[in-house]
């Protein structure tokens, strides 16, 4: 097998969760050229690990884009081809271009698009969902990142000091973000702390009044160096949770209307998850219907630093 592809996801998570399946592709086929391609954030990702042969940036807005993103891999013939995200739109992409087999999962009308359309297996882990796409007989896989680049120019840009913690209090969907209360109540008992986020979160850990705010100042590769040294991060259920999951870092994950037994942080010896049972959670939403996100802030502060003296003393990771 000369050539496999990976459509990767869209999402930093989704794309960490997908680790798993490149590495039992590599494993399987060492001497085969893996090509993934997907939208510019998570190529930055991609290619830094090592295992991928090729990457491919696409921009697949719009009808035009989504053509343009198929012309964009006639380069290759690929002997199998994985479509990662669940979407029309990434089925059609793949199969506009020269490729022997196509394999995702069935949904939104794109079974024709796929010369394997594969039925999803209810209530797992979507690690396992990734991995079963090469075979329904896996039930296990490594999810690891290891950064072929390090940016450690980073530390010394932020003045970033020595056993430092993390803290990435916000989240793309609104559901999963602390309040600025409960963020700035908590940092206020941290010391030595970075916060993390994207550029629209900047203006959100300036109020938080303490830490170094590297929110939508840093490169990914910033970030996954930062993620990398820290002593623990604590977090809401986002994609840096994931990444610093895979890193091997200490991750203390809050978790809210997320579904743990489908989409938590796979590696669970360097992982401490704290919920708190609310009637309304695991809703999975991206929005709070009550607007209170009260499943995710009712998660005590003392239990967060408590999590945080665990990892400090040893006793776990």
């Amino acid at each position: 097998m000369k050539n496999i592809a990976i459509r990767l996801p869209n999402w930093i998570g989704d794309f960490v969760m997908s680790l798993g399946l490149l590495d039992k592709l590599r494993r399987s086929y060492p001497d085969s050229n893996i090509i993934g391609y997907g939208r510019k954030h998570i190529v930055e990702l991609a290619e830094m690990d090592s295992r991928f042969s090729y990457c491919i940036p696409i921009d697949d807005h719009g009808i035009q884009g989504k053509i343009t993103s198929a012309q964009n891999l006639r380069d290759f013939i690929f002997d199998l081809h994985f479509v990662l995200p669940p979407s029309f739109s990434s089925a059609f992409i793949a199969s506009r271009t020269s490729s022997v087999a196509i394999k995702g999962y069935t949904g939104e009308g794109r079974s024709l698009l796929l010369t394997h359309p594969i039925k999803k297996q209810k209530n797992q882990h979507r690690v396992l969902d990734y991995v079963q796409l090469l075979s329904l007989e896996i039930y296990n896989a490594d999810v690891s990142f290891e950064p072929s680049k390090k940016d450690s120019g980073v530390f010394k840009r932020f003045n970033i000091p020595e056993d430092y913690i993390v803290l990435n209090p916000f989240a793309v969907a609104k559901s999963r973000r602390l309040s600025i209360e409960k963020a700035r109540e908590l940092a206020s008992e941290m010391d030595n702390l970075v916060l993390i986020g994207n550029s629209r979160q900047q203006p959100l850990c300036t109020n938080i009044g303490k830490g170094i705010n590297t929110a939508g100042k840093t490169t990914l590769s910033e970030l996954v160096t930062i993620l990398k040294k820290a002593r623990v991060v604590v977090t809401v259920d986002s994609g840096p949770a994931h990444l610093a999951n895979a890193l091997g870092t200490n991750v203390i994950d809050l978790s809210g209307p997320d579904d743990p037994d489908e989409t938590k942080p796979w590696n669970q010896d360097k992982l401490l998850i704290l919920r708190e049972p609310v009637p309304c959670s695991p809703c999975v939403k991206n929005t709070c219907r009550y607007g209170t996100n009260e499943c995710i802030q009712k998660i005590d502060n003392g239990r967060i630093l408590d999590a945080i003296s665990v990892f400090s003393s040893g006793e776990k990771g």
